[in-house]
């Protein structure tokens, strides 16, 4: 396993509180409002994709990795 397969785990494993904390973390005090228009546009169709495929019997991985390539990741 990878070092970032192992920190993907680690975050699932986190309590939500604690995945809030996280988030503040990474993205700073303004948490979703520090994202451009163009980004946060993307963000939303990237979830709404992803929900739409959630009963196609995708794993978790592999919705992450779709939700990654849609931001060139």
């Amino acid at each position: 396993m990878s070092t970032v397969e192992e920190i993907e785990a680690a975050i699932q494993n986190l309590a939500p509180k604690e995945r809030e904390e996280l988030e503040n973390r990474l993205f700073g005090p303004a948490g979703i409002d520090s994202l451009s228009t163009q980004e946060h546009t993307e963000l939303l169709a990237a979830i709404d994709e992803a929900d739409a495929e959630t009963g196609e019997g995708l794993s978790l991985e592999q919705m992450q990795s779709e939700v990654r390539s849609w931001f060139g990741k």
